[in-house]
């Protein structure tokens, strides 16, 4: 197995918000049963305890460069810019870089 390879296989074993590992995912097949937990709270717009949740989700945007290509992405529902590159880098077939929109790779 060359190192790509062993390197997407590790990475479908990591959530990508909390970035642990578990063999279990929940919803998009994406997150790890506590931060779907915590996805739904947002959703609904309380906790267990009937407050607000913590949890703050965005959608982020990045230059992704895919095959020498540059173009723009948008993803949604995320913590962060992290949790972001690491959905697009699952989803990836290839060879995949990232950068901030208005920045040329």
């Amino acid at each position: 197995m060359d190192t790509a390879a062993a390197v997407a296989d590790a990475l479908l074993c990591v959530c990508p918000r909390c970035l642990r590992l578990s063999s279990r995912r929940i919803g998009p097949r994406r997150y790890c049963p506590s931060c779907w937990n915590r996805t739904r709270e947002v959703r609904i717009g309380r906790n267990a305890k009937g407050s607000q949740p913590r949890l703050q989700l965005h959608t982020v945007g990045l230059v992704v460069t895919r095959d020498g290509a540059a173009q723009r992405e948008h993803v949604a529902d995320v913590a962060g810019a992290l949790e972001a590159m690491m959905i697009l880098a699952k989803s990836a077939a290839g060879p995949v870089a990232f950068g901030r929109p208005g920045v040329e790779p």
